[in-house]
């Protein structure tokens, strides 16, 4: 029997390639990719993170367990 975990990573290997292949992301990675798109990219990606910092420290605010919290 498979673990969980390859399971998971078999059902969603179609998306995975699909994404790896994506043209952003093979231009992010080789270093091509536009100043501009870069940019912009940076930008959001930093709103995402904001955001998940404010959920992640709601959610450790809740806890008990403090290692759990760390």
């Amino acid at each position: 029997m498979k673990r969980w975990s390859e399971q998971v990573w078999n059902a969603a290997e179609s998306v995975y390639q699909a994404i790896i292949r994506h043209p952003f992301v093979c231009q992010l990675a080789s270093g091509t990719l536009p100043m501009e798109n870069f940019c912009f990219y940076l930008a959001q990606d930093t709103l995402y993170i904001d955001n998940y910092a404010k959920v992640l420290s709601h959610i450790a605010s809740r806890l008990d367990n403090k290692e759990h919290v760390a």
